[in-house]
């Protein structure tokens, strides 16, 4: 520390550090911060741009501020499901992945809070109290001579070989961001922050949909062990009139044992669809992040999956409101920004530093005017020679730039991959839903005229309870369609980012 020197002194020393930084300013170039126009544009094929989901006749078509409103309901709510809108509550609230998410999220913000830090005043206060003993054997670091040229009068000294220390004050340091490097490496940080809470956002629209799948899952299995086990009851009544008819000589036998054996897969087949019953409430319990005696009662929950509303959008639109699109280019940006700061710790750093503050020997004459001590300081710091590690490090973070563009338009491509193939399903299924259940009404009418030609006396029991088996079969054919089909829209819904 510095106490009483001369004024001219300061005003020389302040001098030469303005001239230094002034001929750092004026012979360095700050490093060109590289920019995402640089990077290969990416541009959407024609045929996914022109293409459009059914545009329904009350609906217009929605613009991308609109389509992301708050206000605008979750696309599960047009089931009007209470019961699954009380699973996605619990989904949302009490999720194990979307929990570790929000932590992510703050972690995220911790890191961008510590480089932001880095830019700003460090100002820290330092009490200290400290006693030290030197060595009595040691010839003192001072002379005393006569000014007058005469002999000097004889001087007793007397030391004490203990002697303590009292400071009391405050210090500071601030570097002087000259070259963008910690303004690049809080944008950075800033980026990636943001890119969290956008996988955040992702991840809710996949547990959403999870839940939403899961849920008429089970309703669905629900509803096809009902119908299992009707065919297992058909089944087990054509065994039984087989084996009569072959005891009374008017059968095969061979016949009784292949609708045994087709009564067996019958059976096999509801007891399978048991399971999968069972497991569906696992995997809800799961989603929701609550025991399975704590879930609300579905066990009564059957029936057909009610077909979504039609889409009021163009997929083209996709890309501007995807969360995982947007999370790329963050993470993209972010990758430049760190190549910026790579680039800008090639230049010198300047860092500035003062303190003031009190120190004595006794804690009485602590505050006296004479106790009083104060520093200022200027750091000019350049690396020399450091083995190649600023330009591995530069390296490094062009080679994660590169990475983070091929993310970048990897997750473009997937998003319109994904819409397309939703839009393909979707179409598909409907038009195999409108096919199964043109067959099915025709299998009705068919057992249904079994059925008569039975009461007539015209037509065999057997082949009357054949005729409502494939009319059974029929119907879990459907069932299953159904249930893909509302699949085939709710992932529409995910993948175009349809409010969740």
């Amino acid at each position: 520390m510095l106490r009483g020197l001369p004024r001219r002194a300061w005003g020389a020393g302040w001098g030469l550090a303005s001239l230094v930084c002034g001929a750092l300013a004026g012979c360095a170039h700050a490093p060109e911060p590289p920019t995402l126009a640089t990077l290969t544009a990416f541009t959407a094929p024609a045929q996914f741009l022109q293409a459009a989901v059914p545009v329904s006749a009350s609906a217009p078509a929605a613009s991308p501020a609109s389509a992301t409103a708050p206000e605008a309901p979750p696309w599960w709510q047009a089931q009007g499901d209470p019961l699954l809108d009380r699973l996605m509550a619990l989904a949302l609230a009490h999720n194990a992945d979307l929990g570790a998410a929000k932590a992510r999220i703050d972690e995220a913000r911790a890191a961008a809070g510590l480089d932001e830090a880095a830019r700003r005043l460090q100002l820290s206060a330092g009490p200290s109290v400290g006693r030290s003993r030197s060595s009595e054997h040691l010839d003192p670091a001072w002379q005393i001579r006569s000014t007058t040229g005469g002999v000097a009068p004889p001087v007793t000294v007397e030391t004490e070989p203990a002697s303590t220390r009292l400071r009391l004050g405050l210090d500071a340091s601030y570097e002087v961001d000259l070259w963008g490097r910690l303004s690049e490496t809080a944008r950075a940080s800033a980026h990636e922050a943001q890119a969290t809470v956008l996988d955040l956002e992702a991840a809710r629209r996949a547990l959403t949909l999870s839940v939403a799948s899961t849920y008429e899952a089970l309703r669905v299995h629900q509803g096809q062990l009902l119908l299992r086990d009707e065919l297992a009851q058909l089944a087990l009544q054509r065994w039984h009139l087989a084996q009569a008819s072959a005891q009374a000589g008017l059968g095969d036998a061979g016949e009784a044992d292949a609708l045994e054996a087709a009564l067996r897969d019958a059976q096999l087949q509801a007891s399978q669809i048991r399971q999968q019953y069972a497991q569906d409430f696992h995997a809800l319990s799961v989603l929701c992040g609550v025991a399975v005696d704590q879930l609300p009662a579905v066990n009564d929950t059957q029936g057909t999956p009610v077909p979504l509303p039609p889409l009021s959008d163009v997929p083209s639109r996709v890309l501007q409101r995807r969360p995982d699109v947007q999370a790329a280019e963050l993470r993209l940006q972010a990758a430049l920004d760190r190549l910026g700061a790579a680039r800008a710790a090639n230049f010198p750093s300047l860092l500035l530093t003062t303190s003031l503050g009190r120190e004595s020997s006794a804690l009485s004459t602590l505050l006296d005017p004479g106790s009083l001590v104060w520093s200022l300081g200027l750091q000019i710091s350049q690396s020399v020679l450091d083995g190649g590690r600023r330009t591995a490090q530069a390296d490094a973070a062009r080679a994660r730039l590169d990475e983070a563009a091929q993310a970048y338009q990897g997750t473009l491509l997937q998003a319109l991959r994904e819409v397309e193939d939703a839009l393909v399903a979707e179409q598909a299924v409907q038009d195999q839903l409108r096919q199964q259940q043109a067959a099915a009404e025709a299998a009705h009418r068919q057992a249904l005229r079994q059925l008569q030609r039975v009461d007539v006396g015209l037509g065999r029991r057997t082949d009357a309870l054949a005729a409502q088996q494939t009319a059974l079969q029929r119907e879990l054919t459907l069932l299953d369609l159904r249930q893909q089909l509302f699949l085939a829209q709710a992932t529409l819904r995910k993948v175009m980012a349809w409010p969740a």
